[in-house]
């Protein structure tokens, strides 16, 4: 949802929508299953690092390629997720509540 306004102002390519879905998947299932923000957080930092890391390494190199190698990558990365531990994995169910029985 995030991303969404730039799509439709044109400033989202089709790699970048393809990335945003792909690296979603992955936010999620990190944050699903271990109720963290913090970490999902800083799983899209160091993702976005990332990116301009390999910006420099690329600088004569072909942009496009360089963001269509991070697509493969995030593929790569949600196929595992979903084939390992299934679609179910993307569902958070409640935490069972203990109670105390009066004495």
């Amino acid at each position: 949802i995030w991303h969404f306004p730039l799509g439709l102002v044109g400033d989202l390519s089709l790699y970048g929508t393809i990335n945003v879905v792909l690296a979603g998947i992955v936010f999620t299932w990190l944050y699903q299953n271990t109720g963290s923000v913090l970490l999902a957080f800083l799983m899209h930092v160091t993702h976005q690092n990332s990116v301009r890391f390999l910006g420099k390494v690329f600088v004569d190199g072909d942009y496009v390629q360089q963001q269509w190698i991070g697509v493969a990558i995030w593929a790569v990365i949600a196929v595992a997720i979903v084939a390992y531990y299934g679609t179910e994995s993307f569902v958070r169910r409640p935490q069972a509540q203990l109670s105390v029985a009066a004495a």
